[in-house]
């Protein structure tokens, strides 16, 4: 059951408590089951894209011939992993920037559900993701601009 807070978020009866524990454990696998398939399939794709040099093709790119705000991001992360930084930089400067951050929030967002079932939103959270998609949409236009 729902209840309204102080601050008009919608709160659970249970709120910081975690459920019962038969409703954590299951969190705590989907928690688990998660980050092992993004994991798996990550390493999968980094490896064919470092063995045969194939990646995905970006659609926005092949329809506009503009480049996207994550065109590159395959070749800045496999730089990354090659130990370029300054290359890494060059392909995508958001994987450097934007994509931390957002790895980051997701951990954070990860722990608070298996710890407490919390899905609701502080405000905080809306600030950090509206600057997030406006760092991105800049990112995207300046990045097609020539001087």
């Amino acid at each position: 059951m729902k209840k309204r807070a102080s601050d008009g978020r919608l709160q659970r009866d249970q709120r910081g408590t975690g459920g019962n524990s038969v409703e954590k454990r299951q969190r705590i696998k989907f928690g688990r089951r998660g980050r092992m398939a993004v994991a798996i399939l990550g390493g999968l794709y980094l490896f064919v894209f470092l063995t045969f040099d194939v990646g995905i093709p970006c659609i926005f790119n092949k329809l506009t011939g503009l480049k996207c705000p994550g065109c590159g991001m395959t070749h800045a992360i496999a730089s990354l992993w090659k130990g370029q930084p300054a290359n890494a930089w060059n392909e995508n400067a958001l994987c450097l920037s934007v994509l931390p951050v957002t790895c980051l929030y997701l951990i954070y967002r990860t722990v608070r559900y298996v710890n407490s079932g919390g899905e609701d939103f502080h405000i905080w959270e809306y600030v950090l993701l509206l600057l997030l998609l406006t760092v991105t949409v800049v990112y995207g236009i300046m990045r097609n601009i020539t001087f």
